[in-house]
């Protein structure tokens, strides 16, 4: 077995192993924990870079998606939050540029359907806020079983 192959099914384990009590977190407490996230992106950009990146472009290329959610959080005046945009720059460390933004896109997909269906069945209104980063995890899973 390659080191490749190897780094495949690590990386996995530890998106699921940072995500999914963030995401609960997220769900009861609206709350992010930096100290958690910061350190995990530091760490799958360090892994990236030891088993798969052929160059240092590559790492930075990474975290175009996270960056630009992060700007998306300055400029909406955090209707999507800052612990979102750094969480996904721990994504885009540990899938890539490409699989991170499809991630983004399936997140901005599952969280619209939610939010068409919160307001259907009036249990919220337009100024109802639905955490993000259980989608982000979501969409993860289903980038690993699709692509």
């Amino acid at each position: 077995m390659s080191i490749a192959y190897e780094y495949e099914k690590l990386r996995w384990i530890f998106l699921l192993l940072v995500l999914l009590p963030e995401s609960v977190s997220d769900i009861k407490e609206r709350k992010i924990h930096l100290f958690v996230i910061i350190p995990a992106v530091l760490i799958a950009e360090f892994l990236y870079g030891l088993f798969l990146s052929t160059n240092g472009m590559e790492l930075i290329f990474n975290l175009i998606p996270g960056v630009l959610l992060l700007l998306l959080a300055h400029f909406s005046k955090e209707s999507v939050g800052y612990g979102d945009g750094i969480s996904l720059l721990f994504v885009g460390a540990v899938l890539g540029m490409s699989n991170t933004f499809f991630v983004l896109v399936l997140a901005f997909s599952g969280c619209a359907i939610l939010g068409l269906i919160v307001l259907l069945f009036k249990l919220g209104n337009k100024k109802s806020r639905l955490p993000f980063l259980p989608f982000i995890l979501g969409a993860s899973l289903i980038c690993e079983l699709v692509v």
